[in-house]
């Protein structure tokens, strides 16, 4: 009895740290993010969208009641926001790093290369050199086969064959832990957020659950979507990193697995970004999508996912805006 107890202690101290740094995590990310603009009101408008539809937000209680980290990826991306101006090698550092968490940062890099190649991949390759030293010394790499396996099983849970049974013969506990969190129940759960490409092709009677299948998709998306940008990327450094975390969405939109409403909360990192570059109307329109997926002001069939579809086209609108105060974040190559 003396060792479950000091075993319920302690898990319980484990997840009021965990809350901690979560709370810590979102603070943080706030203030970044609404210091990114650098007119005054763009600021105000970001405090206030900030605070109303993710630090307020019921994706973010469901985040931080399962038990989620997807935080620290929006935290990611509002320090290579904030300081890519000063440190424009940051994100060839940062994101193979993060790759231990989540291998998209590893797309997420490719606007970043795409000026100064030469110059650039030596620090690339240092990112990677990082990472791989963290991994092997973190002994992290035992978990990957079983990482791949959950994967499987959560994709599968779309198409449809997956069973509880299913699950506890393939997903191992600690994987299933950090996945899914730990105590926490989905009754009436109601998703805020786009579902993943898989789900939408169930939909209209199409099942597929290859990998490689939704690579080659995405790598045509992306040829269709931002290549032919290319030139526009390019021309700002506000731009690559935008484009880097569209890419990034964009890579998790087709990931062949489920997204959750508390997915959503990594926008904080991106919000002040691209508010400093959007003009008022483009502002106003991903207002109107956040408050949609926030069902407000009325309730519809697929409002949420519209919701943050809207938001996220409005992120892409940004790409287009030329108007731009020149002190804007991450400005000249050294």
């Amino acid at each position: 009895m003396v060792t479950n107890s000091a075993g319920k202690n302690g898990l319980l101290r484990c997840e009021n740290n965990l809350v901690d740094y979560r709370r810590d995590l979102i603070v943080r990310n706030y203030f970044f993010t609404c210091l990114t603009p650098k007119k005054f009101i763009k600021q105000i408008i970001t405090i206030l969208v900030a605070l109303t539809f993710f630090c307020y937000s019921r994706n973010w209680w469901i985040h931080l009641s399962s038990g989620q980290y997807y935080i620290v990826f929006g935290f990611i991306f509002s320090i290579t926001t904030y300081y890519y101006k000063k440190i424009s090698r940051l994100p060839l550092l940062l994101f193979p790093l993060s790759t231990l968490l989540r291998p998209f940062f590893v797309l997420a890099t490719i606007p970043f290369l795409l000026r100064n190649f030469r110059s650039k991949v030596k620090w690339l390759v240092t990112g990677f050199a990082f990472a791989l030293i963290t991994l092997l010394i973190s002994d992290t790499y035992k978990l990957m086969p079983e990482y791949n396996n959950a994967m499987k099983v959560y994709s599968s849970e779309i198409t449809g064959w997956a069973n509880e049974n299913t699950k506890k013969s393939i997903i191992g506990n600690s994987v299933n832990e950090i996945c899914t969190g730990q105590h926490v129940s989905f009754k009436n759960f109601n998703a805020a957020s786009l579902f993943s490409l898989q789900h939408y092709l169930k939909l209209v009677g199409i099942s597929l659950t290859s990998p490689l299948i939704f690579t080659s998709l995405l790598f045509l998306f992306l040829c269709v979507v931002l290549i032919p940008l290319r030139k526009q990327i390019l021309s700002r450094d506000e731009n690559i990193v935008i484009a880097s975390f569209l890419i990034y969405m964009f890579a998790e939109l087709f990931t062949p697995a489920n997204r959750n409403p508390y997915n959503v909360i990594q926008y904080l990192g991106i919000v002040g970004l691209s508010f400093d570059k959007a003009n008022y109307k483009i502002i106003a329109l991903m207002a109107i999508g956040l408050a949609l997926n926030h069902s407000f002001p009325i309730t519809f069939k697929y409002q949420r996912e519209l919701g943050e579809g809207i938001f996220l086209v409005g992120i892409y609108l940004t790409l287009f805006n030329k108007k731009i105060v020149s002190k804007t974040v991450g400005l000249h190559e050294p």
